[in-house]
């Protein structure tokens, strides 16, 4: 099993959920981090589009160099939040 999924139901807006998996057998740790922040309101327009995207760029850009971005999961509903999954890299 490569993967594990672990539902996180009470991660609210601007929260940080921090995850650490060991084996002991052979002392590896990985560690993981989910942040939820604000990006802005869903809209259909062209440029709210876009601002969001530059606005994700950016947020991700300006992250802690020793974290890795992982994944990036989509608000379910029109709050402007996301959740960014990265991993630890040391």
């Amino acid at each position: 099993m490569k993967e594990v999924c672990i539902p996180l139901v009470d991660i609210n807006k601007n929260d940080i959920a921090e995850v650490e998996v060991r084996i002991p057998k052979r002392r590896r740790v990985w560690k993981y981090r989910v942040e939820s922040f604000h990006i802005s309101e869903k809209s259909k327009e062209d440029s709210d589009i876009e601002k969001r995207i530059k606005n994700l760029r950016d947020r991700i850009s300006e992250y802690d160099p020793d974290w890795e971005l992982i994944q990036i999961f989509d608000s379910e509903n029109a709050s402007g939040y996301v959740q960014i999954l990265y991993r630890y890299k040391k």
